[in-house]
């Protein structure tokens, strides 16, 4: 394995749309904190490939919580593609995230899930390190998408603990 340097993509605090650790990281939060961090990071378009509609950026990262990784096809850098996946602590809260890079020409789909694989190998020790219990669902692992998702879950939640919820409300009129 040769190690490849990626200009200025540490600390890109400015990037996080366009590079893997950051899709990783932004996945977990519930959408309107996602929509307040591009409202406030903006999505500079670094190449081509650089996604910057927010709309389209939620949908990348429902793929990025389906699969448990994260992927730059050339979004922040021309010629680079990475793999990211999110690091959790004890509470399975996202503290961080790691990733590989590949220049494209190396970055056959053999490749890839090689690279894949390591990463999100990487990020479950990593996380096991900070004390997260892997196969155990965290609250943030399925963080709501969406303000009705987040009051579904909440609602779910209070009947599980037998605590009122307002779909215990439902049908009940003021007076």
């Amino acid at each position: 394995m040769r190690c490849a340097s990626i200009p200025g993509a540490l600390g890109a605090s400015d990037a996080a749309h366009a590079t893997a650790t950051g899709k990783a990281m932004l996945a977990w939060l519930p959408e309107h904190e996602i929509r307040r961090v591009l409202a406030v990071q903006g999505m500079t378009r670094f190449t081509p490939n650089t996604i910057t509609d927010a709309g389209a950026f939620i949908k990348e990262l429902q793929l990025v919580r389906r699969h448990g990784h994260a992927v730059d096809r050339e979004e922040f850098q021309p010629g680079v593609v990475c793999i990211g996946a999110a690091i959790r602590n004890h509470l399975g809260a996202v503290v961080g995230a790691i990733s590989a890079s590949a220049p494209t020409l190396r970055a056959t789909d053999e490749h890839l899930a090689r690279v894949r694989d390591g990463v999100m190998a990487a990020a479950r020790a990593l996380s096991a390190e900070f004390g997260e219990r892997s196969g155990e669902p965290a609250d943030t692992a399925a963080a709501p998408v969406n303000q009705e998702e987040h009051d579904v879950r909440t609602a779910r939640r209070k009947d599980q603990q037998g605590l009122p919820s307002p779909r215990h409300h439902e049908g009940l009129g003021a007076g």
